[in-house]
């Protein structure tokens, strides 16, 4: 008789423990978008708007660009003063062509150094994310971040604009960046003090790289 109640008691607790563990990482994942999937669904809704474009389905791309606005909205309560600047001209950036999409189109190069500029922003953003973590000694979350950082920076180079050369010093430098963020993540013996210190150095590098995407 015991036997009979067992089962189905160690199936319904196994179920409502597995609820627990969502439950749990659902709200993780909402009070710290920056490190779980939302950070990446910006990258999703750009990408899905160049595939829109070039089926010549403005509205459709137009609506992707509100998403991935309001994808970045969802960031901006996750992070600090300097990196929600740098979202918010992200956002500026992504509304001046959204603009321009619902009352006709624009050419494509002004739409991917549009988008180019939005995912170095969102890099920035990151990285300042996974600085605040290492600081805190939360290495694990420190990680995922610069992990974001890095599909920022590697979509950005997807979409650069073809009007940039390819033997371009801004190209050259992302692709350095992406080296550089290889590099450390690959470190498992770094000091804390020097995983900080290159968190630091790529901050500057992709601020420069921003104000390079935005003068060219």
């Amino acid at each position: 008789m015991k036997k009979k109640f067992l089962v189905p008691f160690l199936i319904l607790s196994g179920f409502y423990a597995i609820l627990y563990f969502w439950n749990k990482e659902e709200k993780k994942a909402e009070q710290h978008p920056t490190i779980h999937d939302s950070a990446a669904k910006p990258d999703d809704y750009l990408m899905e708007a160049i595939d829109y474009e070039d089926m010549h389905r403005h509205d459709k791309s137009a609506y992707s660009i509100e998403q991935a606005i309001q994808a970045i909205w969802k960031l901006e309560k996750d992070v600090d003063d300097a990196s929600f600047d740098h979202l918010e001209e992200a956002i500026e950036k992504l509304e001046e062509v959204h603009r321009k999409l619902i009352r006709d189109s624009i050419p494509s190069t002004e739409l991917l150094k549009a988008f180019e500029f939005a995912l170095g922003n969102l890099a920035f953003a990151e990285l300042e994310v996974a600085e605040k973590y290492s600081e805190s000694n939360q290495l694990k979350e420190g990680r995922s971040a610069l992990r974001y950082a890095q599909l920022h920076i590697k979509n950005a180079l997807i979409l650069h604009s073809p009007d940039i050369p390819e033997d371009s010093a801004l190209l050259a430098s992302e692709v350095h960046l992406l080296d550089e963020m290889d590099s450390l993540l690959s470190q498992e013996d770094m000091s804390h003090e020097a995983y900080t210190q290159a968190l630091d150095k790529m901050l500057k590098e992709v601020d420069q790289i921003i104000s390079n995407i935005d003068k060219d």
